[in-house]
């Protein structure tokens, strides 16, 4: 079965946002049943493949690719003001930035000059790349507290015990 019209139009206005409802009103469902046929729309298969595969080409134009994402992340998550800051004294300035690389450069979302002639730099929020680099490496799924290194004495009896120190040196 092919896709209508309205459903090509619902998938195309989903990738926009990812608002399902929204995304029906936009392809011309009813307001008063947006929601409901968003939702039947993403669980067609037809319709999922449709988007998935709209969203590959999108990534393909655009040249994105996954490491692409993740590195520009890392970039926000490492970067360090002092990078872009000199403080001498009570005297704050910017970098030169000729030395910035392009890297770091990417970590910049503004930068304006005030009134009194003085420049005011503003980062990407490191909170959020970390956040978002941390949900894709799936970091913050683990228990709360760090697995224990297996502990290679506990079985010792005070002779071996005795007997490993003398024959290796302190126990560390």
């Amino acid at each position: 079965m092919e896709l209508t019209h309205k459903q090509i139009a619902f998938g195309n206005e989903f990738i926009i946002d990812s608002n399902g409802t929204q995304a029906a009103i936009r392809a011309g469902y009813s307001k008063k049943t947006a929601d409901v046929q968003a939702s039947r729309l993403l669980a067609n298969v037809k319709v999922r493949e449709f988007i998935e595969k709209r969203r590959e080409q999108q990534m393909r134009v655009m040249d994105i690719n996954v490491d692409k994402v993740v590195r520009e992340l890392a970039n926000i998550c490492f970067s360090n003001v002092t990078d872009f800051i000199e403080v001498k004294g009570d005297s704050i300035s910017l970098t030169d930035w000729t030395l910035l690389t392009k890297d770091q450069t990417a970590c910049i979302e503004s930068i304006a000059k005030n009134k009194d002639g003085s420049y005011r730099l503003k980062l990407y929020n490191k909170g959020t790349a970390i956040e978002m680099l941390g949900k894709y490496f799936n970091m913050f799924n683990q228990p709360g507290t760090p697995e224990a290194e297996p502990d290679q004495f506990k079985d010792m009896s005070n002779e071996q015990l005795d007997r490993f120190i003398s024959s290796n040196g302190a126990v560390q």
